[in-house]
C-alpha cells in the first residue's frame, strides 16, 4: 500500500471562536474530538482559535485562554465555531455580528456551540432554519427570535448552520463537523475512542433504561446532577436504578458515574497542557485534592505523576 505523505491528508480550516463565560467542558470536548480525529491520519482539522479583540478569553470556571488571533485577522475560513455559555446576550458584540455575517455570505460553515446560538440568530443566519440551543436558554431564545425553530434535539443541522446545546452535544455536533468535511467514516472512528462510545458498545442498547441513565451522565461531567435526579429523569426509583447499575456493572450509580468523570479527566491529563486544578473543575470535582485524591484512588498513581508518565 502506498504510504501517504502529510502533505496527501485533506485539510480543513477552521476558525473557534471563544466568547467570554465559554464552558471550558464544551470547548475541552471540541478539541479533544478533533485531536483524535488526527490520529485517523486520513484528515486534519487545523484550528485557529479567535476572540473579538485577540485578547485571552475567560472560561465559566475563572480560567483564561490564550488566543492565537482576532476575528479581523480570519477571513477565508471553511467553518466558524462559536463557543459560548453564561450570560450570552451580554456578550452579543456588534463586531462578532458583522464578522458573522460576512463568513456566512463568503460560504463558511457557520456553527454555534451552547449558547454559541445566539450570536448566530442575532446576525440573521438562523431565520427560517431550525436550531437547538442549552435548554436553560430555550424559551428566552424562541421569544427573541421567532423567526427561527428552536428544538431540544442535542444538534441540529440545517444547511450550512449547525447548532448544539452543549456537553453531550457537543459529541453530536462534532461528529457531525467531521462527517461533512471527512465522511461518516472519521466520525465513527472518533465516536469509538470516546467515552461515549465505549458506553454505548457495553450497553448495546439493551437496557434502555441503563442507556439513558449514562447518557445522562455523559451529559453532565462538568456539573454532575444527583443521582436522585438521574433517577427521575429516567422515570424509575433511585433504588430501582442502582439495582439496575449492580447488576448490569456491578457497581452502584455514583460509583459508575465518578468513573466517567476520572475517566474524561485522565484523557485531558495526558493529552491536553490544561492545568490540574482546570482539569478538576472540568471533570466535575469542586477542588485540586478532591480530584487527586479520587484520581489516585482510580489509577493508584497521582495525575501529576500520570501526567510526566508514571515518573
Amino acid at each position: 500500500m502506498k504510504n501517504t505523505s502529510p502533505l496527501d491528508i485533506a485539510k480543513s480550516h477552521m476558525a473557534v471562536v471563544l466568547v467570554p463565560q465559554f464552558s471550558q467542558m464544551v470547548f475541552t470536548l471540541l478539541s479533544e474530538l478533533l485531536r483524535i480525529a488526527e490520529l485517523s491520519g486520513k484528515h486534519r482539522f487545523e484550528t485557529v482559535l479567535c476572540s473579538v479583540d485577540g485578547n485571552p478569553v475567560s472560561a465559566s470556571n475563572g480560567g483564561m485562554q490564550p488566543i492565537d488571533t482576532s476575528i479581523q485577522d480570519v477571513n477565508r475560513i471553511d467553518a466558524v465555531i462559536v463557543c459560548a455559555s453564561y450570560n450570552p446576550l451580554d456578550h452579543l458584540d456588534a463586531r462578532l455580528i458583522r464578522w458573522l455575517r460576512a463568513r456566512y455570505r463568503h460560504g463558511s460553515l457557520v456553527c454555534g456551540l451552547d449558547t454559541g446560538t445566539f450570536m448566530l440568530a442575532e446576525a440573521g443566519i438562523l431565520k427560517d432554519k431550525r436550531a437547538t440551543i442549552h435548554w436553560d436558554d430555550l424559551e428566552i431564545a424562541r421569544h427573541r427570535y421567532p423567526d427561527v425553530t428552536f428544538t431540544s434535539a442535542l444538534f441540529e443541522c440545517d444547511g450550512r448552520c449547525i447548532t448544539s446545546c452543549g456537553s453531550l452535544g457537543t459529541i453530536e455536533f462534532t461528529l457531525e463537523l467531521m462527517a461533512f468535511f471527512a465522511g461518516r467514516e472519521i466520525a465513527d472512528y472518533v465516536l469509538d475512542q470516546t467515552v461515549r462510545g465505549r458506553v454505548e458498545k457495553q450497553m448495546e442498547l439493551r437496557n434502555p433504561v441503563l442507556a439513558r441513565a449514562t447518557k445522562v451522565m455523559a451529559e453532565n461531567i462538568e456539573h454532575p446532577v444527583s443521582i436522585d435526579q438521574i433517577a427521575h429523569d429516567v422515570g424509575i426509583s433511585t433504588r430501582q436504578l442502582s439495582r439496575e447499575f449492580h447488576t448490569e456493572f456491578g457497581v452502584s450509580p455514583i460509583r459508575y458515574y465518578t468513573g466517567l468523570r476520572l475517566d474524561f479527566a485522565d484523557s485531558l491529563v495526558k493529552k491536553t497542557r490544561f492545568s490540574l486544578s482546570e482539569i478538576a473543575l472540568a471533570s466535575g470535582f469542586g477542588s485540586l485534592s478532591w480530584f487527586s485524591r479520587s484520581y489516585k484512588k482510580r489509577f493508584s498513581i497521582t495525575p501529576m505523576s500520570a501526567r510526566h508518565g508514571g515518573k
